[in-house]
């Protein structure tokens, strides 16, 4: 029999009030931003998997899973969430660490179900704003002669 994980996912918010069905993502927060973080559009934060050549600061470690065996969101989906909460929060632009997938099951009536939900983690990077540089062109004084 063909279960529609969309369709169980649906049922059990309804019947139970469960919200156990999508991505969660917790903050931990690490170093003060160089100003005010204020929120973007998610279109406007960077995803890199490696750490970008302009200095930063890293604000926040991110961390993302499926909520339960019932979630249908995938690495796509969940890089998309982790995209939006980093614009939500100010965040310049994330680098992708790594998975942070747990693996979970039950055993009942001597049979187990064993599930790996899937997971990020990401940490909010803020750039660091630009340091003025000396001038290039001196003023050479001529004494006239």
């Amino acid at each position: 029999m063909h279960v529609d994980r969309s369709k169980l996912c649906a049922f059990a918010i309804v019947a139970l009030g469960l919200s156990g069905c999508g991505t969660s993502i917790s903050e931990t927060p690490l170093n003060s931003p160089p100003g005010p973080m204020t929120p973007r559009d998610p279109s406007k934060v960077e995803v890199f998997t490696t750490p970008p050549s302009q200095p930063f600061i890293e604000v926040a470690m991110l961390e993302a899973q499926q909520q339960s065996n019932y979630s249908t969101d995938g690495s796509t989906q969940i890089v998309a969430k982790l995209r939006a909460y980093a614009a939500n929060r100010g965040c310049d632009a994330i680098i992708i660490n790594g998975s942070n997938n747990a693996v979970v099951g039950d055993v009942a009536g001597g049979s187990g179900d064993i599930t790996t939900l899937k997971g990020y983690r990401a940490t909010c990077i803020v750039y660091k704003p630009a340091t003025a540089s000396p001038s290039s062109s001196s003023s050479a004084k001529t004494n006239g002669n």
